[in-house]
Formats: structure tokens, C-alpha cells, sequence
């Protein structure tokens, strides 16, 4: 979906860190901000596409995280007013 509520439409960028935890669960953190001007965006829809029920807002500083995320590929879904929505995966490795 598609949202455009000003002239034209802002993308937003985020940054994606995954840190494994343990043996086997890894946790998926990340920023999300304005791409121009690199503001953080509070309350972004976050979910996991590929994952049931895996699903997050952005804090006030724009951050999110997912944890205990078996090693594999994952596709993210980012959804906020005044914005296009943005889909971008990530790839958790086993140790």
C-alpha cells in the first residue's frame, strides 16, 4: 500500500542490525528515520512478513526490535502515515 498525504511522498531508511543471542534465536533491531531529514519516526507499523503474529511499533527514538527469531531469512514490512510503505529483509545466521 501506498499512502501519500503531502505533495509528493517520503521514503523513510532503516537501519537493520541482527545480533544473535544463544544458540539458536537471533533479535532484529533497527531504526527507523526520515530520509531527508534523518528524524526519527515514531509509531511505524514493523511486522515480519514470514513470521505469524511478529509484529512492532516504533518507539518516540524511532527504534523497534524482534527477538527470539530462529536463524533464517525474513522479510519486514514498514508502514507509516505520509509514506510509502517499505519492505526489506534480513538474514539471521546460526553461529
Amino acid at each position: 500500500a501506498i499512502w501519500c498525504m503531502k505533495k509528493y511522498c517520503l521514503f523513510f531508511i532503516c537501519m537493520i542490525l541482527s545480533i544473535l543471542k544463544g544458540f539458536s534465536h537471533g533479535e532484529v533491531r533497527g531504526i527507523v528515520s526520515d530520509k531527508t531529514s534523518r528524524a526519527p519516526l515514531e509509531g511505524v507499523f514493523v511486522r515480519i512478513l514470514n513470521a505469524e503474529n511478529r509484529i512492532s511499533y516504533t518507539d518516540k527514538n524511532g527504534r523497534f526490535v524482534f527477538s527470539s527469531l530462529s536463524p533464517g531469512r525474513y522479510m519486514l514490512e514498514f508502514i507509516s502515515l505520509g509514506y510509502r510503505s517499505f519492505t526489506d529483509s534480513i538474514e539471521i545466521k546460526e553461529e
